[in-house]
């Protein structure tokens, strides 16, 4: 496991109840006390803010709420972060619904964290005809977390015993995000210090 440490601030576990892999190899991150702005967030996280407000409006960003033109809204690290997954994930193509399922935890009480990569698959629809009938599986898009590259023979042989039902999957690197995001968080922070 790794931590990080900025300005003094105290290591804290990332919740995500929503990953579906059994490893240990999560990283943890740093809690910070005050918020980012959006505009801040969204700007490492490669969005705009009207889509960002979106997001909130149609409930990907769990606990928040649109508010009126030109009020602030300030988020912590843990959630810009989840929103700098959750972009990277929709430029994949994947929803921003169903991104944001993955990477918001259900249960905001779990204590869990992040794992240091993110590996999706979407599974095509697919119809079986046997002789006890027809059996239809819907499409779907599912979610493994794992800590290196070296672990994804094994996770795609573990998780699809039999093939791998998808001609492709994608892989997040949380590590490199929460890189990026604490680097634009430690500038954000000196900037509000103003000059010494």
């Amino acid at each position: 496991m790794f931590s990080t440490s900025v300005l003094g601030s105290v290591p804290y576990a990332l919740r995500n109840s929503a990953i579906y892999a059994e490893t240990k190899a999560r990283s943890e991150t740093t809690r910070y006390s005050s918020g980012m702005d959006a505009r801040g967030v969204c700007e490492v996280a490669g969005i705009a803010v009207p889509t960002l407000n979106v997001w909130i409006q149609r409930g990907v960003i769990p606990g928040w709420t649109v508010t009126g033109s030109g009020r602030l809204r300030d988020f912590d690290f843990e959630t810009a972060l989840r929103i700098a997954i959750t972009s990277e994930l929709v430029r994949l193509g994947i929803s921003a619904k169903t991104a944001g399922m993955f990477v918001f935890p259900r249960n905001p009480h779990d204590g869990r964290g992040f794992y240091r990569r993110l590996l999706f698959v979407r599974v095509p629809a697919t119809v079986e005809v046997t002789e006890a009938g027809t059996e239809r599986w819907p499409a779907r898009e599912l979610c493994f977390g794992f800590s290196s590259e070296e672990e994804i023979p094994q996770l795609l042989r573990t998780q699809f015993p039999y093939e791998l039902p998808a001609a492709g999957y994608a892989v997040i690197n949380v590590e490199v995000l929460e890189a990026r995001m604490q680097r634009a968080w430690e500038q954000w922070e000196r900037s509000r210090i103003g000059p010494r």
